[in-house]
């Protein structure tokens, strides 16, 4: 379908579409390709990974078209994403067996002419935000170490900053304390199975 609509936990049986053209993929500000996740901030701007494009998108409240804060030709089916810690986007790149971070704040040099109480992120320019990433997890090779991961598919970020990346292929859960590149399973194990562990 190509968009993101937005629900009501009302019991709505149809919901409003918030960003992309339905039935209509692309690559303009107002399309989606193939996008895989999304996350909202406290100030309603709604940030969408844009898988088929390689790029996240933002869109301000009302929009109707997005702006492209972060793209990398180097992404490979990217499918989880969550707003990590100090202004930035943790990301699953799930076909690089790696879990990436990228800054969406603006620098501290950055001005603006703008009159604002918003965060200094929601008047950069495009051109001000920073699309070189860190590599917070995995090694970029699949395998099954702690320190590996083989092809995530989601992450989560809990109060303590750390991150659990959900190791698809490895059929386990591994939770990474924030800054540290050695993971603990906490679910799951590296055979699959319906046992409870």
């Amino acid at each position: 379908m190509h968009v993101f609509n937005q629900y009501s936990l009302s019991g709505a049986t149809s919901g409003i579409t918030i960003a992309g053209v339905t039935s209509s993929s692309g690559s303009t500000a107002n399309k989606l390709y193939g996008p895989k996740a999304v996350v909202l901030d406290q100030y309603d701007y709604v940030y969408i990974l844009d898988t088929g494009n390689k790029r996240v998108q933002r869109w301000a409240p009302g929009a109707t078209s997005g702006v492209t804060i972060i793209s990398s030709t180097s992404w490979n089916n990217p499918t989880g994403m969550r707003l990590g810690p100090s202004g930035s986007l943790v990301l699953a790149d799930t076909n690089n067996h790696r879990v990436i971070s990228f800054p969406i704040s603006c620098p501290t040099t950055t001005t603006t002419t703008t009159t604002t109480t918003q965060p200094l992120n929601y008047v950069c320019s495009a051109s001000s935000w920073n699309s070189v990433f860190t590599v917070m997890i995995g090694t970029g090779t699949s395998g099954t170490s702690t320190t590996q991961l083989s092809y995530p598919m989601g992450v989560f970020i809990d109060a303590n900053q750390n991150i659990y990346a959900a190791d698809y292929f490895n059929n386990r859960i591994q939770k990474f304390v924030y800054g540290s590149a050695v993971g603990t399973t906490v679910a799951g194990a590296t055979i699959s199975g319906s046992a409870a562990n």
